[in-house]
Order: structure tokens, then sequence, then C-alpha cells
């Protein structure tokens, strides 16, 4: 089974001078105030890697080349690297913080048909069906002081590593400062005198990040041109600098191995019940490539229930895992989800075609249109399943703890769709945009819930 399911080439480590103005469709200043992906979309990132490793290749690049470059570059992340090397991603969705002792609350996966699940809330997926056991988050502590639930907060790859191994830490500490937010105000130039037009303002947001810290993001390139050592690079809008450091991996701040993990997952895996699939990207996961805006965007196609497969229920296998599921003749069942709503994004394409015919108010013919929007499911959620054999049993131990550890070799640093509807490349490619995985979107860490 393979160990490594992104082999990338080179690390980029981002250290951006200037706050990066970013966004999501809706502008800057909106994205600043109610993101909740709290840094860079993956695709913001993907664009601006494939961007430079065109740049100076002394060519114009046609429409054959700017496809071609969709399949040749792909990426893994981004995360945050610390002054220390170590790797930061957003807190994961089913994580509560008590209010007094600001201990980590670790949730309730029960059965839906629990006694003590009567009447209490939980979590489930926006539009989705009842699934079998619910996870239940603790709102209140039993004086009533309400939980906290962490927001553009961040824990450590090895904290992030604890919870999902089941092992809540007493001194995990959420960073909630790590990004800072600075709005600019500028003025609107006329196109022909390139002064200041009279009373024409608007405004900028961005993040900065904290001092010593930096974006870093692994990079996938068939692409004849590799960059490297240090330059700058643009992240964003409005022209702001970054400055890049290209590494080759293994180094500071590259996603471990699966080797450097294995024996925490061993000793972990005693008792444990299934498998606990959390998000350290969003995730695209439509229904249908060509779907509509209220489709729903939860699921992995290969949990979608099949008539006549695995009794109809929300069951299957991730492809890294087909060989090992034939052997052994398993699968997997969803049992429960915690997804916090949906993450919208949207975009522009420079070579798409504008539904206007028209020009546009002050800027002559337009160039490009707006991209679709897009429903993402947002990093940190979480999916809990279980382990079945061919009869549709649910396996015990010891072959449970043996088989959960496989999985979680072969999804560790995986992709959770990497062949869903969102990966058909002709109406992408047709459109400029790369397949979701090669964006970096769907990121996973495997880990075990009980």
């Amino acid at each position: 089974m393979s160990t490594s399911p992104f082999q990338p080439h080179q690390l980029w480590r981002l250290d951006p001078r200037d706050p990066a103005v970013l966004g999501d469709g809706r502008g800057s200043l909106a994205y600043v105030t109610g993101a909740v992906w709290p840094f860079p979309f993956p695709g913001t990132v993907a664009g601006m890697v494939r961007a430079h490793v065109l740049e100076g290749a002394g060519r114009v690049i046609d429409d054959k080349a700017a496809r071609a470059i969709l399949k040749e570059v792909a990426i893994r992340g981004p995360w945050l690297v610390d002054p220390n090397d170590d790797l930061w991603f957003p807190t994961p969705a089913d994580l509560r913080i008590d209010s007094i002792s600001k201990k980590p609350i670790p949730p309730k996966i029960l059965d839906i048909d629990d006694p003590e699940l009567k009447g209490a809330y939980g979590s489930r997926a926006p539009g989705a069906p009842e699934l079998p056991g619910l996870c239940q988050l603790p709102e209140r502590d039993k004086d009533g002081n309400k939980h906290d639930s962490p927001r553009d907060a961040f824990w450590s790859l090895p904290q992030q590593l604890c919870w999902a191994l089941g092992d809540p830490s007493d001194s995990a500490k959420c960073e909630e400062n790590i990004l800072s937010t600075e709005t600019r105000i500028h003025v609107v130039l006329d196109d022909k005198t390139g002064t200041a037009e009279p009373n024409q303002l608007y405004a900028t947001a961005g993040f900065r990040l904290c001092e010593g810290w930096r974006l870093a993001v692994e990079v996938r390139s068939t692409h004849e041109r590799r960059l490297e050592g240090t330059r700058w690079a643009q992240l964003g809008g409005r022209g702001r600098r970054a400055f890049l450091e290209i590494q080759e991996p293994p180094g500071p701040g590259t996603f471990p191995t699966w080797d450097s993990v294995c024996n925490r997952y061993e000793s972990s895996a005693e008792g444990k019940r299934g498998l606990r699939l959390q998000l350290l990207s969003p995730a695209y996961l439509p229904e249908r490539a060509l779907h509509h805006h209220g489709d729903p965007a939860w699921c992995p196609s290969w949990l979608r229930p099949r008539p006549g497969v695995h009794d109809g229920v929300h069951a299957g296998i991730p492809p890294q895992l087909r060989g090992w599921a034939q052997e052994y003749g398993l699968h997997l069942r969803l049992h429960a989800v915690c997804i916090p709503g949906h993450a919208v994004v949207s975009g522009w394409n420079q070579r798409g075609r504008s539904a206007s015919k028209g020009p546009s108010v002050r800027r002559g013919d337009p160039t490009g249109a707006p991209r679709e929007i897009r429903r993402l499911v947002p990093t940190g959620s979480v999916y809990y399943l279980t382990l079945h054999d061919r009869a549709g049993r649910e396996l015990g131990e010891p072959d449970r703890k043996k088989h959960l550890l496989e999985v979680c070799n072969a999804l560790w640093g995986a992709f959770l769709d990497p062949e869903g509807p969102a990966e058909t490349t002709d109406l992408d490619l047709h459109n400029f945009r790369a397949p979701p995985t090669a964006d970096g979107y769907g990121m996973l860490l495997p880990g075990y819930w009980s």
C-alpha cells in the first residue's frame, strides 16, 4: 500500500511583505469580515504557483498551453509554519473549549437509537439524510456556562494528531492571533489622466501574519520550467508582494511522512470503533459535473448510496484502497458527520466570455467573466466511518485495529475525493479551471473515533 499519496517536488514558503488582499468572489472587505476559511483558499495559492511557473518562459501563452499547465502543476496545502517550523491548521469542527478551564472537550458520537440522544442536538450535514449516528457537540457545562467554539483559531499538527487519535491534551491551546487584518482606503484613478477622480474612494482589506510565521505549500510539477531559490511573488490582488523561498523536500515546513507517525497510530488504535477523516483544506464535492448552485455538496462520490450495493446506505471504498478492499472484502460506512455549514467561493476567469454584450461602465470591454459559485465543505469538517465485511457486519477486534491502521496509512495526507465528478477535466479545462485535488482541495488527516 502506498505510503505517500502526494509526491511533492518543491516546498514554497511565502512571507507576505504587505497584507495579502484575498477574496472569495465578494471582494476583499466582505471576505475578511465574514470568512470561514481564515487564510487563502487553496485555489488562490494554486493560481499563484502556476502563474509564477509560467513567468519568464519567454513565449505567449495560448489556450492550449494554458490548459496543459492546469494538469502539469498541482499543490497540497496551504498551511501555516511557525518560527520553529511546526505546521499549523485551523481547529477541527468537533472541538469545543470549556469556558472556565479552557480545556478541550471531545464530542460524543452516538448511535441514532441511543437513549442518551433523545431530545439532544447533534451535528448533521446541511441537506444530508439521517445517518446511523450523530455527532453531539457539548454546548454548556453543568453550571450553564456556554462552551467556546473556536473560530479562526489554529492548532499545531501535533495537537491535531492528538485530537484525531482520541487523546485530547489538557494543555492544548488554540492560537487565535496568528492572522491580523488591515484595511486601507484608496482613490480611484482616471484611466486617461492618471490622476485621482474626485469623491471616488474604495477600501480593501488584507491579512497580515505574525512575525516569523509563513504560509507554506507543497508543489508537484511536471512542467518544463521550475523556479528555484528566493524571489518576490504576488499573492492575491492589488499587486501585494510576498517573499518566496523555494526548497527541495523533505525539509522544514513539509507535511510529515507516514513513517514519522506510524508508531503513534499503532499505539492509539486499541479500542477504537471506527475511522475519523478530518479536512485540512476545504473540499469541493458536487453530486455531478454539471452541477447547480443548490446541489448537495457534502458527500464524496465513493460514499454515495447506490441501489443494490451495500443496502443502499452511504458506503464504499476510497480509490486509494480499492486493492486492499478487494483482498479483504471490506468497505467503509458513513456513521456521522460534523460539518459546520458551507463555505462559498467564486472567482474570475480571465479567458472566459462575459454574458454582457456591452462595455463596462469605466474600462472599456471587460476582460474575462465571473466563475460559477461553488459550495465547499469547510476545513476542519469531520467524517466518522465504520468498517464492515461483505455481509454488512461491523468489524470487531482484533481485525478492526489492524485494518484501521492500514486505512490511515493509505489516507495520510491524501485527498477525500480524487475521482469525483468535479475531477473530470473536459469542462474544467474548457473553462480554464484545474481539478479540485490539483488545486489542493480536500486534504485529509485520518484518525480514530470511539
